[in-house]
């Protein structure tokens, strides 16, 4: 659980701007139907987007590169993006 406080996309329409904005374009295979069409739901289930919800700029550009960083128009197949994200966060001793 995060510490942070979470702003949910209902108290604060910037929020729910960025949400929708960070979401534009993820790949389908990236992310479950049911989150894309009601994006409201990721925040408040202790997800590394409830940290950045205080700050909406922050969580649009961050999880925009990110979608960026796996976009299908790359060399990397998802296999392979999967392949280096357990690499780093085995490297980071990342406990998920």
């Amino acid at each position: 659980m995060t510490w942070i406080e979470p702003v949910p996309p209902a108290k604060d329409p910037a929020v729910a701007a960025a949400l929708k904005a960070a979401m534009a374009g993820y790949p389908p295979e990236y992310t479950d139907p049911g989150v894309r069409a009601d994006i409201a739901r990721v925040v408040g289930q202790d997800s590394i987007v409830d940290a950045f919800t205080p700050l909406p700029k922050v969580l649009e550009h961050a999880f925009s590169a990110y979608r960026e960083a796996i976009s299908p128009d790359l060399e990397l197949t998802r296999r392979e993006h999967e392949l280096i994200a357990t690499v780093v966060s085995r490297l980071n001793d990342c406990f998920y």
